[in-house]
C-alpha cells in the first residue's frame, strides 16, 4: 500500500529546501532593494551638485558681462545666467524663461532672429564655433560680444542640445582703437623729433628706437635690437654711466643732463648729450628707461674753436699787458688798455663839459650806440632825442635835472642805437663842482644790460610758467622749510586738506598728518632724507576726516650739504586704498573658506574611518587585532590636520595659528579618545604663548605631537594605574640672523613618567609607522630629535623657523 504521508525525514528535507529558496529569494530582493536605493541616492547626489553647479555658474558670473545659455535641439531654453536674461530682455524686450522658444522670443527682431537660428543651427549640427557679433540697435547703444558656442551630446554621443558662452568685448575693443590711436599719435611724434630716443631695459637691452638713432650710430633697426646701449659706449664711460643710473635716475626717477660717447658701427666714436627718465611698472618697480640723445659734434667743434680762440685771446691779452707795461707813460697805450676794459664789461664812459658843451665818448660808448667812432661825441640833446627810448626820455631828463641840483644819479633805461636795436642800459654819473660849488663837469658810465635782462626777463617767466604749472597741478604741493613748516601751499593742496593758505602757512607738517603717518615720518626722518622712497601716509582734513596720500619730496640742501627745503607732492591715492581693502578682505575670506571647506572635509574622512572602524568592531576574529588600532590611528593623525584648518578658519584670516591653543585642543581630543576609566593619567603642559606657525610648520609639528602622545597614552602606562604626559614648548633666547632673516630656534619636549623605553632598542631600527613618522616629519623641519629614557620616555626636538618666511610669530610685547 502506497503511503501519500511524507515520512518525517523527508518533510525536513523538503521544508529545508523551501527555506533555502526563500532565504535565496529574500536575498537577491534585499540586493535589488539597496542597489534601487543606491541608484536613487547618486540620482539625488547628481541632482544636487546639478543644482550646485548652477548656482556656482550663476555665482561665478554675477556682476560680471559673461553671459551663458543653453538650448535643446527644438531651440527652446534648457537653462540661461541672470545676465543673458538681461540682455535678451534688452534686445527684445521680453523676460524669457526656461523652456521658451528661442525663435519665439527674437520674433519681432527678424535681423536678430536670422542670426540667432543660423549660429545656433552650426552648433546643433555638431560644429563648435567661435565668433564676435554685434548686438542691438546701430542707432542706440549696440555691444560687441566674443560668442563661444558648441553642441551638447548626451553619454551615447547625441547631440541633444547646444551651449553658448559669450563674453562682452565692447569696452576692449574701444579700448584697443583709442590704443591703436595713440599709438599713431605716438609714432607721429617719435618720426616728428629732431633728437634721437631710446627706450631699453634695466640691463641695458635696447627695447625700442626712432630713425634717428639708427642714422646717428649708423646700424639697422635689426642690428640695433640685438645690442646693449654698453655695446655701443666706449669701456671708459661704463662706470661713470653706472654710476649715474644708480645714484641719479634709480633713486629719484632721471637724470641730470650728461654727455657721453657712442661708438658708431664704423668704429667712429662721437659725442652726445642725453637725459635719461626711469620707467617703472604698475606696481612701482623699475622696468626700463627712456632717453633723449642729442648728437653734438657740431657742438664739440665749436667749442674746441672757442677754447683755441680764448686761448688767443689771452695770449694776445698777455702780449699786450706787456706792452702796457713797456709803455707804462704812454696816455695811448693806457687810453686803449682802458677801452679793451670797457669793451669786455660792456662798459662806456663819457664826459661833458658843462660849460664848453664839449663831450667825450669812450670806445665801447660808440659801439654800445652803434655810433661811428668818427663822428664827435653826441650832445645831451641829441642823446635824449635821437638815442633815449621815448618811452623813457622823460624820465632820464628829469634825473639828470635832479642830478645838477645834487642829488644822485643811477637808474636803468632803454635806448635805441643807430642801427635801430633796442638796448637796455644801467647808467651812473658823477657832477664836478668849482670852488663856488657850481657844476662844470659831468661824467659818467653807461653799461650795455641788455642781456642780462632778457635773462631776467627769460627767468621771471620760467617762473611764472612753473607757477601756473603749480597752481593747475592735480596733485598737492606744498613746500617746507627746515623746521618743517609749510611756506608755500598751492590751490589742491588747499582743497585736499580743507584748510586756506593762509591758515597753513607757518604749522609744521605734523598738524596734517594722523598718529600713525607722524610715527612712519618719524622712521623716515632717522633713515635720512636721502632715502624717502615716496610714502603712503594718511592726512587729517580741517573737518576731520582723513584721506590717504602717496608723498614725492625732493630735499633742497645747500653747497654744504645743510637742509634748506622740502618740495613735496602729494597724490590722493583714496580710491586705490579703498579697493585694497575690498580685495584684502575678499582674499581673508576666500582663505577662511577653504580653510572651512578642508576641515569639514577632513571631518567628513575622520567620520569614515570611525565608521569603517565600527563594522570591524562587531566581528569577534578581529576585535583585538591590529586593525581598530590603525584605523583609530588613521582618524587621529587626520583629526590633528582638521584641527589646525580649524583653527585657521576661526582665526583673522592671516596664515597663521596660534600653536600652543593648538596643541590644548589636540591633547585633549587623544585623552578623549583613549579614555581611561580605570587609570588616572594626567596632562601637563607647559607652552609659549601666542606662538604663531605657518602650515608648512603647524602640520608636521602637529602630527608629531599626535604620535608621541598617543604612544604614550596606548604603552607608557601599561600596569600601571597613575602616570602624568607633559609636553612644553618654549622659545630659545637668542635670534640668529642669516641673510637679512631673522631666526627663531624653538623646542618642543613631550615626555611620560611611564615604563619607558628599553635601552637596548635602536627606535630607527623599528618598524613602527608611527616612529617612522616622527623621525620623517623631523628630518622635514630640518629639527633635531633627540631621545631620553631617564624616569620614563622623553623626546625632544629642537627646529628654527624663519619670521621672513611668516613661519613664525612670537608677540614679545
Amino acid at each position: 500500500m502506497t503511503s501519500n504521508i511524507l515520512s518525517t525525514n523527508e518533510k525536513e528535507t523538503w521544508s529545508q529546501k523551501r527555506i533555502s529558496e526563500l532565504e535565496r529569494a529574500n536575498q537577491e530582493l534585499r540586493s535589488e532593494i539597496l542597489e534601487r536605493k543606491q541608484a536613487e541616492k547618486e540620482l539625488r547626489e547628481e541632482e544636487f551638485r546639478l543644482l550646485q553647479a548652477q548656482e556656482f555658474m550663476e555665482a561665478t558670473t554675477k556682476g560680471t558681462d559673461i553671459i551663458i545659455a543653453s538650448i535643446d535641439t527644438n531651440f527652446c531654453y534648457i537653462y540661461f545666467n541672470k545676465a543673458y536674461q538681461k540682455e535678451v530682455q534688452r534686445l527684445s524686450g521680453k523676460e524669457i524663461q526656461v523652456g521658451e522658444s528661442m525663435i519665439e522670443t527674437f520674433a519681432n527682431l527678424p535681423e536678430q532672429q536670422k542670426i540667432v537660428i543660423e549660429q545656433w543651427s552650426d552648433a546643433l549640427e555638431g560644429n563648435s564655433t567661435e565668433r564676435t557679433l554685434a548686438f542691438g540697435d546701430p542707432g542706440l547703444y549696440r555691444k560687441i560680444y566674443e560668442v563661444h558656442r558648441t553642441p551638447i551630446r548626451d553619454a551615447e554621443g547625441k547631440i541633444v542640445g547646444a551651449g553658448e558662452v559669450a563674453r562682452n568685448v565692447t569696452e576692449k575693443i574701444s579700448t584697443e582703437e583709442a590704443l591703436r590711436k595713440s599709438e599713431e599719435r605716438y609714432r607721429i611724434l617719435n618720426e616728428s623729433l629732431r633728437d634721437a630716443f631710446a627706450h631699453t631695459s634695466m640691463n641695458g637691452r635696447i627695447i625700442e628706437f626712432n630713425d634717428l638713432y639708427c642714422k646717428m650710430l649708423g646700424y639697422s633697426p635689426e642690428e640695433i635690437l640685438k645690442l646693449t646701449y654698453q655695446e655701443l659706449t666706449p669701456e671708459r664711460w661704463h662706470a661713470i654711466e653706472d654710476d649715474i643710473v644708480h645714484e641719479q635716475i634709480i633713486p629719484r626717477g632721471y637724470s641730470d643732463v650728461y654727455e657721453k660717447e657712442y661708438r658708431r658701427k664704423d668704429g667712429g666714436i662721437i659725442p652726445v648729450e642725453l637725459r635719461t627718465i626711469l620707467l617703472k611698472d604698475e606696481s612701482g618697480r623699475p622696468n626700463g628707461m627712456w632717453a633723449i640723445i642729442r648728437g653734438i659734434s657740431e657742438r664739440k667743434k665749436a667749442e674746441e674753436a672757442l677754447k683755441k680762440a680764448r686761448q688767443n685771446l689771452e695770449d694776445l691779452v698777455k702780449q699786450r699787458t706787456e706792452e702796457l707795461e713797456k709803455a707804462y707813460d704812454s696816455l695811448k697805450e693806457s687810453e686803449r688798455g682802458l677801452a679793451e676794459a670797457q669793451r669786455m664789461a660792456h662798459i662806456g664812459s663819457w664826459d661833458w663839459n658843462l660849460v664848453t658843451n664839449e663831450v667825450y665818448w669812450s670806445d665801447e660808448l660808440y659801439r654800445i650806440f652803434g655810433r661811428s667812432p668818427q663822428d664827435p661825441g653826441a650832445t645831451y640833446n641829441e642823446m635824449l632825442s635821437l638815442y633815449i627810448h621815448p618811452d623813457d626820455r622823460e624820465y632820464v631828463d628829469n634825473s639828470i635835472k635832479k642830478a645838477l641840483e645834487g642829488e644822485l644819479f643811477s637808474f636803468d633805461s632803454k635806448i635805441i642805437s643807430a642801427n635801430g636795436e633796442e638796448k637796455a642800459f644801467h647808467a651812473q654819473t658823477e657832477i664836478i663842482y668849482d670852488t663856488n660849488h657850481n657844476p662844470v663837469r659831468m661824467r659818467g658810465i653807461f653799461q650795455d644790460i641788455t642781456e642780462s635782462k632778457k635773462a631776467e626777463e627769460k627767468l621771471r617767466e620760467s617762473e611764472e610758467k612753473y607757477r601756473n604749472i603749480v597752481e593747475t597741478a592735480n596733485e598737492g604741493i606744498g613746500i617746507i622749510d627746515n623746521e618743517f613748516k609749510l611756506t608755500f601751499v598751492n590751490k589742491k593742496l588747499e582743497d585736499m586738506i580743507g584748510y586756506r593758505a593762509g591758515d597753513m602757512i607757518g604749522k609744521q607738517l605734523w598738524f596734517f598728518l594722523s598718529e600713525e603717518a607722524k610715527h612712519n615720518v618719524n622712521l623716515i626722518l632717522e633713515r635720512g632724507l636721502q632715502d624717502f622712497e615716496n610714502p603712503e601716509l594718511k592726512f587729517i582734513r580741517k573737518d576731520g576726516s582723513s584721506f590717504w596720500a602717496q608723498v614725492n619730496a625732493k630735499p633742497i640742501f645747500d653747497n654744504y650739504g645743510k637742509l634748506i627745503s622740502i618740495i613735496t607732492m602729494l597724490s590722493d591715492i583714496n580710491k586705490r586704498k579703498e579697493a585694497e581693502e575690498s580685495l584684502a578682505k575678499i582674499e581673508i575670506a576666500r582663505k577662511k573658506e577653504i580653510h572651512h571647506r578642508i576641515k569639514n572635509n577632513l571631518q567628513v574622512i575622520s567620520s569614515l574611518l570611525d565608521l569603517q572602524g565600527e563594522k570591524f568592531k562587531g566581528r569577534k576574529n578581529i576585535q583585538d587585532s591590529e586593525v581598530l588600532e590603525a584605523f583609530m590611528e588613521s582618524q587621529n593623525r587626520v583629526i590633528s590636520m582638521a584641527l589646525i584648518h580649524e583653527e585657521l578658519y576661526k582665526g583673522e584670516g592671516t596664515e597663521t595659528l596660534d600653536f600652543s591653543t593648538y596643541i590644548k585642543e589636540l591633547a585633549e581630543n587623544l585623552f578623549h579618545t583613549y579614555s581611561f576609566s580605570s587609570k588616572s593619567i594626567h596632562l601637563n603642559m607647559d607652552l609659549e604663548k601666542n606662538a604663531f606657525f605657518d602650515m608648512d610648520t603647524a602640520v608636521p609639528l602637529g602630527i608629531i605631537v599626535n604620535e608621541l602622545i598617543s604612544n604614550s597614552l596606548k604603552h607608557a602606562f601599561n600596569g600601571r594605574d597613575n602616570g602624568e604626559i607633559q609636553i612644553k614648548l618654549r622659545r630659545e633666547e637668542g635670534e640668529c640672523k642669516k641673510e637679512d632673516n631673522m631666526d627663531t630656534s624653538f623646542t618642543l619636549t613631550v615626555s611620560d613618567n611611564g615604563v619607558g623605553i628599553p635601552e637596548n632598542i635602536d627606535i630607527e631600527d623599528l618598524d613602527s609607522l608611527g616612529i617612522q613618522l616622527i623621525t620623517t616629519l623631523a628630518d622635514q623641519l630640518d629639527g633635531k630629535l633627540e631621545l631620553k629614557r631617564n624616569n620614563g620616555t622623553e623626546f625632544i626636538i629642537r627646529f628654527t623657523v624663519s619670521k621672513k618666511d611668516n613661519r613664525a610669530q612670537i608677540d614679545l610685547k
